[in-house]
């Protein structure tokens, strides 16, 4: 077994659950915010896959998500970063 079929095994155990999501509605929510958030591919769906999810907050250390904090924000999205 791998370290991600592991890890996957173990979220039950610590009633962590990984949503079922669209990826077409991610993609969609992507473009259309792509424009004025102007980050990077991966970045940019990370926060439509967030918005698609109707997160509050997006955890994160990156600085690039810090930098684009009031953008995010316009986005309806919080940026805590512990």
């Amino acid at each position: 077994m791998n370290e991600i079929e592991a890890f996957v095994d173990y979220l039950p155990e610590i009633k962590l659950e990984v949503p079922e999501i669209d990826m077409n509605a991610v993609f969609t929510q992507a473009y259309e915010i792509s424009y004025p958030i102007k980050m990077r591919t991966l970045d940019v769906l990370h926060l439509s896959a967030c918005m698609i999810l109707n997160a509050d907050n997006f955890v994160t250390i990156d600085s690039e998500f810090l930098e684009r904090e009031n953008e995010i924000a316009n986005l309806g999205l919080r940026i805590i970063s512990k």
